[in-house]
């Protein structure tokens, strides 16, 4: 695979959400459906924000799934949370179907909802 190099984030983000939009499309071609690995922290929103707005109609969001990838460990509406960054950058703006969402569950015992996830 070529290594791209980006002048400026919003370059490398925009990039990056073609080529995430792309892979969408040729999984969901190939085999029906896409699940997709979520990351977090402040590095992929503007990617996620480019998937929800100027590549919103060309992802079949009807066959998209999201997992969690990494989170840490605090309620899904806390400032820290990935989910929540996630849920504002893009989730809330494209019409996936709530029960293809799998957030990490988050309880009072971070070893039970690792096993659980």
């Amino acid at each position: 695979m070529p290594i791209h190099i980006a002048p400026d984030k919003e370059t490398l983000s925009r990039r990056a959400a073609e080529a995430v939009a792309e892979l969408i499309r040729l999984c969901v071609e190939q085999r029906g459906r896409c699940t997709i690995a979520m990351a977090g922290g402040s590095t992929p929103q503007r990617l996620y924000e480019i998937l929800a707005t100027d590549l919103r109609d060309e992802i079949p969001w009807g066959r998209v799934h999201l997992i969690w990838g990494d989170e840490r460990h605090v309620p899904l509406d806390h400032p820290k949370s990935n989910f929540r960054m996630a849920r504002e950058a893009m989730l809330d703006r494209v019409p996936l179907l709530p029960d293809h969402i799998y957030p990490t569950p988050i309880s009072a015992d971070p070893t039970a909802d690792a096993a659980a996830y």
